[in-house]
């Protein structure tokens, strides 16, 4: 099944993003950005990452281990919050790059270092 290849793949790809994630550190964020905003961008990045590994990990335990909950959560309720706090994260990006002007997306795209 293609879906739960893909999946693995997401999630193994999750872990090596984790990894370097670990090793590289974290920019800092740009001066030009709200304090509120700094919150709201940490809390969604740690949601993202959980969603990357909840999602796969719900499809596993359902596909390969029949536990009917986990694929509930995995079609209906996680795939959806990933998907909205993907389109929060893109309009996050546009923000710094069309009203406060930073070079966040170039850092998230082209991997410029601030």
């Amino acid at each position: 099944n293609i879906h739960s290849y893909v999946g693995i793949a997401i999630l193994a790809l999750a872990a090596l993003r984790v990894i370097l994630r670990l090793a590289q550190g974290a920019p800092d964020h740009p001066e030009a950005e709200p304090p509120l905003f700094k919150l709201a961008s940490k809390l969604a990045h740690v949601a993202l990452y959980a969603l990357i590994f909840l999602v796969p990990l719900s499809g596993i335990a359902k596909y390969y281990f029949g536990f009917n909950l986990a694929g509930d959560l995995h079609a209906e309720i996680l795939t959806n919050l990933l998907w909205a706090l993907i389109g929060a994260h893109v309009m996050g990006a546009l923000a710094h790059k069309f009203y406060w002007k930073t070079d966040v997306l170039d850092r998230m795209t082209k991997g410029v270092k601030a």
